[in-house]
């Protein structure tokens, strides 16, 4: 960090120190982006009724998973972003599947293709039996 940078940094610190402004910092408080648990689904349900057609697929943005009909057998995986945490700008066409916050792409099997980010995308275990699915 230049000098400049730093006294502006510095300064403005202190001006929101005494005008009685609490800075945030990241601790374990922050909510977890990242799915680490169980879901289950039933594919009888009109909200994952996509997931029966081939190529069909969902986000489910409450646990920030991206499920999706490759060749009739269901895969999951994170929908934050490698690239910048981006969790809901996703797109889903036979093989590809695109971060459209940053046109980040990865085939479907979650490997990196093109674009900003420079990782693949996490992969969940999921088992199927019947119209049950169970993903973590």
């Amino acid at each position: 960090m230049k000098r400049k940078e730093f006294i502006r940094s510095a300064s403005g610190m202190a001006l929101a120190s005494s005008l009685g402004l609490q800075l945030m910092s990241c601790g374990d408080d922050e909510p977890k982006l990242e799915f680490d648990g169980e879901l289950t689904i039933d594919l009888t349900d009109p909200d994952y009724e996509p997931l029966l057609e081939e190529s069909g697929w969902i986000l489910h943005p409450d646990v920030n998973v991206l499920i999706i009909n490759v060749n009739q057998e269901i895969r999951a995986f994170t929908s934050v972003c490698p690239h910048s945490q981006c969790l809901r700008e996703w797109d889903y066409s036979p093989g590809v599947i695109t971060c459209t916050c940053h046109n980040s792409k990865f085939d479907s099997t979650g490997q990196y293709l093109s674009g900003p980010a420079n990782a693949n995308l996490r992969e969940f275990s999921v088992n199927q039996e019947g119209v049950i699915i169970k993903i973590g």
